[in-house]
């Protein structure tokens, strides 16, 4: 079953992908499950996997590798109208493109994502794109809008139940 395969490529993505010492067997991994999802014209596991593997590119350094990848994710993601999954993809961009120094990109894709997010409901999504949003007019030097996200953002991370963005928030806040 070669639909499975892909499946079953992606599960191994997933689980290299949060250990840094198997992070190259996640690209393997995910460059395998890419062809074959291809190959076998499977639009919304290409798009997962394309997602994945261009975050564990942004991990290793190679923001390049990165943006292809995650650039191609949001045009499937587009195309399968899912637009969680195109918020999310929107942020990881905004993320390694911030690293990478593209910050007027990177401010361009939280832009975006903290549109769709707010649109559909999605507090999680909103509070976490603020953060990312308010991180990058920081480092682009509006201090004070910098601020009123990273403010607002903090306040919606608590009202999501986000942990995580509520320390993320607290630090870019610091």
């Amino acid at each position: 079953n070669r639909a499975a395969e892909v499946r079953i490529l992606w599960n191994l993505v997933n689980i290299d992908r949060f250990d840094l010492n198997s992070l190259e067997m996640a690209v393997v991994h995910g460059e395998k499950g890419i062809e074959l999802a291809r190959q076998l014209r499977l639009g919304e596991e290409l798009a997962y996997l394309l997602n994945d593997v261009g975050e564990i590119y942004g991990t290793l350094g190679r923001f390049d590798n990165s943006a292809l990848y995650l650039d191609e994710a949001q045009e499937h993601w587009r195309q399968l109208g899912n637009d969680p999954m195109l918020s999310d993809s929107l942020r990881s961009s905004a993320g390694w493109e911030h690293i990478g120094g593209r910050l007027h990109v990177a401010l361009t894709h939280t832009e975006e994502a903290l549109q769709l997010t707010t649109r559909i409901g999605n507090l999680w999504g909103e509070s976490y794109s603020q953060a990312v949003r308010g991180e990058v007019l920081g480092w682009l030097g509006d201090f004070g809008q910098s601020v009123e996200d990273l403010t607002l953002a903090h306040e919606k991370t608590r009202d999501a139940g986000f942990i995580a963005g509520q320390l993320l928030s607290a630090c870019f806040l610091s």
